[in-house]
């Protein structure tokens, strides 16, 4: 498993799932062409699972084996950095991956509904999350700027708080 060896067969299917054209749509159409691109990749992820023995959840092979990390070691929301003082780099694309399930509180007919086509029950109840890696963000620094204003500070490494000031 080390060697990356478990990519090879099924290279084509997350290829083919995770490259497919980004056309200007609405936020609904776009939103289930994301939620259909993870049912994708996550049956290829439950074959990997199987066929490999993992013994993994869904999401952290998608994490782990599918998506390329670069090595992150850390994923949050974007409200999760910003609670511990990050803000997200421009131009970060978030790792898409199943949220906690939904309660089934609703009601059959607001939940068919509301659902896709087609769309397999076994992830239905699963809502879509955005994370972002801690290779994908940057600390933000609150500098006190007399009288009770305050200052948001990017950090940024080729800077120091002098360049600013």
């Amino acid at each position: 498993m080390g060697n990356g060896s478990h990519r090879s067969p099924y290279r084509n299917q997350i290829f083919k799932a995770s490259n497919q054209k980004n056309s200007i749509m609405s936020k609904g159409k776009q939103f289930k062409e994301t939620r259909t691109k993870l049912i994708e990749l996550s049956n290829v992820a439950k074959q990997m699972r199987q066929k490999e023995r993992l013994d993994m959840t869904i999401n952290e092979i998608l994490l782990k084996l599918i998506y390329n990390t670069n090595g992150a070691t850390e994923f949050n929301t974007f409200a999760q950095w910003k609670e511990l003082g990050y803000t997200i780099l421009k131009g970060s694309k978030a790792f898409v991956i199943w949220g906690q399930p939904r309660t089934g509180n609703e009601n059959k007919e607001e939940t068919d509904t509301k659902r896709g086509e087609g769309e397999d029950d076994e992830y239905s109840f699963f809502p879509v999350c955005y994370l972002f890696s801690d290779k994908q963000v940057r600390k933000v620094e609150i500098a006190g700027v007399g009288a009770g204003k305050e200052i948001v500070l990017e950090t940024n490494p080729d800077h120091s708080i002098d360049d600013i000031l």
